[in-house]
């Protein structure tokens, strides 16, 4: 079978669809087991991916454990013990992901930047993970200007925060009122 816009021979890149879910245990999933809880879309994709069943939280703190997850790092070595925001100079999966031609965006709770901030200094309720517009006042080393590094590797993201609704409340506007 020949696929558009692959070379001859060349063997096709997997999707990646990565789920991160906060406070969600395994038993609370249907193809987990549960017979109550109804989730049919998980319970349908999850038979042709990787389900973690032992998987370890590396941080009580959610914005420490998602970073972790995302450079593959403790939060001890990116510096990271609780709130904050995640350095630049790592290396995050999507990062990693565009290096190798991968498309990436994000929907929902990043939260690698500080929500007050973005409220409170910015004067907004969008979600914002571009990190320079933190750089100065977060005393962040500067890096050297690279694509991949803009928006922790993220070519589209449609934010959602604890206290910042902004544009999941916009893209929910859009498709349910038009």
């Amino acid at each position: 079978m020949k696929t558009p816009g692959l070379n001859p021979g060349a063997a096709k890149k997997p999707n990646v669809l990565w789920l991160m879910t906060g406070q969600c245990r395994a038993d609370c999933l249907g193809f987990m087991g549960n017979k109550v809880v109804q989730t049919p879309n998980i319970d349908k994709i999850a038979p042709e991916g990787i389900v973690f069943t032992n998987a370890f939280c590396q941080s009580p703190v959610c914005m420490a454990s998602r970073a972790s997850l995302f450079t593959g790092r403790y939060p001890y070595s990116i510096k990271i013990r609780g709130m904050g925001v995640l350095p630049p100079s790592e290396t995050t999966f999507p990062e990693i992901l565009r290096s190798h031609g991968y498309h990436t965006a994000c929907s929902g709770k990043l939260h690698f930047t500080p929500e007050q901030y973005t409220r409170n200094q910015l004067g907004s309720d969008i979600p914002v993970i571009d990190w320079k517009r933190f750089a100065r006042d977060a005393r962040l080393i500067p890096i050297p200007d690279n694509p991949l590094k803009e928006n922790y590797g993220f070519q589209e993201y449609v934010g959602c925060e604890d206290i910042l609704p902004g544009n999941y409340r916009s893209w929910l506007e859009k498709i349910f009122l038009n």
